[in-house]
């Protein structure tokens, strides 16, 4: 389904647009300012965008000129809105990089046919991965085991794969794909979010045997405080347009750094425990990542079963408590992964016909949208 962006200062404009466009089975988001719109398209994959051309603050000309500028999103169409018909106005619009013009008042006859041949004729490259983020209802839960085979079960099925550590010290994440504690050199967090590269991030990266690309953990240490927003943000941002999917270790806090990364997710996955206090927190959890738009189809919630089946929760009685559908269950398997953990080799290589690595095939489906 096609993602179309509506950009008008005109909240009444963008709903009847989005109207017209949603009934003919397009996806909308809309933004209110030329400033909000870039920031959408700084983290969403759109196919095309609708530009009004009067706003304040940063004019519709200039939004389309950054659009074009911006590598990711160059060859975005775009369609500009005007209340003007002057032949100099639509010649300003097509050298800051418009591709067609529709006049306002809009004929919702014109709006369709004109985004339908848009689409039809070009072809926008895709250059951004999926963002997935891996959190838990506290320490423990086994965010970084889920997070981990997954990585490796889609670099084994040949899925270009990063793997961004969010948890202090790089050891967790290490020991389990057995490779080196390896963490981010403090120097790179001092740079500035402009300055973050491709090529400023490559010098990081740790390749493990199947194929899956560790960046490492951006908390060396706990003296590291607080990374901006705005440097997460872009570093996310860069990691996510080398890759086709961008899986983040997030651990189970919900600090300023995790916002950006749960905002900017295209899934949240949230690990649960099978019993009383995890459900519990996990119901609190849920309730604080829908404040930030996580839920329905981007959060998928796994639980984790280490006790025996006579005293375990059932599947309904765990939902009950948690208030949420759980999508995955992983069954018990102390075994499998302490020696997982032990000789650093992830559960899904040690054991791929078992019945967790089953349930880790699962939940890569379920980002996959399958």
């Amino acid at each position: 389904m096609p993602k179309i962006l509506l950009v008008d200062d005109d909240p009444k404009a963008v709903k009847l647009m989005g109207y017209i466009l949603l009934k003919e089975g397009y996806e909308i988001v809309s933004a209110l300012s030329g400033k909000e719109a870039l920031e959408i398209l700084s983290r969403e994959k759109v196919d095309l965008v609708i530009l009004d051309i009067m706003m304040p603050e940063m004019d519709g000309y200039e939004v389309c000129r950054r659009i074009r500028a911006n590598p990711a999103t160059a060859k975005i169409p775009i369609i500009m809105l005007t209340a003007k018909a002057m032949p100099e106005d639509r010649i300003a619009g097509y050298e800051a990089g418009a591709d067609h013009y529709i006049t306002k008042p809009v004929l919702p006859q014109e709006l369709v046919a004109t985004v339908k041949a848009l689409l039809a004729r070009t072809v926008v490259e895709v250059t951004r991965g999926k963002v997935v983020t891996f959190m838990g209802v506290k320490g423990g839960t086994g965010v970084t085991s889920i997070a981990v085979n997954v990585g490796v079960t889609m670099a084994k099925e040949g899925l270009k794969s990063i793997l961004l550590d969010m948890q202090p010290y790089g050891l967790a994440l290490a020991s389990q794909l057995g490779l080196p504690i390896s963490r981010v050199d403090p120097s790179f967090l001092k740079m500035k979010p402009q300055d973050i590269t491709k090529a400023a991030v490559e010098a990081f990266f740790v390749r493990h045997a199947s194929g899956l690309l560790v960046f490492p953990s951006i908390y060396p240490d706990y003296s590291v405080g607080e990374i901006p927003q705005e440097f997460v943000r872009k570093l996310i941002q860069t990691l996510s347009f080398m890759c086709d999917y961008l899986l983040i270790d997030g651990g189970a806090r919900i600090d300023r750094a995790a916002e950006v990364a749960l905002k900017d997710s295209d899934k949240v996955v949230l690990i649960v425990e099978a019993d009383p206090l995890s459900l519990k927190l996990g119901n609190v959890i849920i309730r604080e990542l829908e404040k930030l738009w996580v839920g329905g189809i981007k959060l998928i919630v796994v639980s984790v079963n280490r006790t025996r089946a006579q005293i375990a929760f059932s599947k309904h009685e765990q939902e009950t408590i948690l208030g949420s559908s759980i999508h995955v269950i992983i069954p018990p398997a102390p075994e499998l992964f302490f020696q997982s953990t032990k000789e650093g080799i992830p559960a899904v290589i040690l054991q791929p016909s078992s019945l967790v690595a089953e349930q880790i095939k699962a939940i890569v489906n379920l980002i996959k949208g399958k």
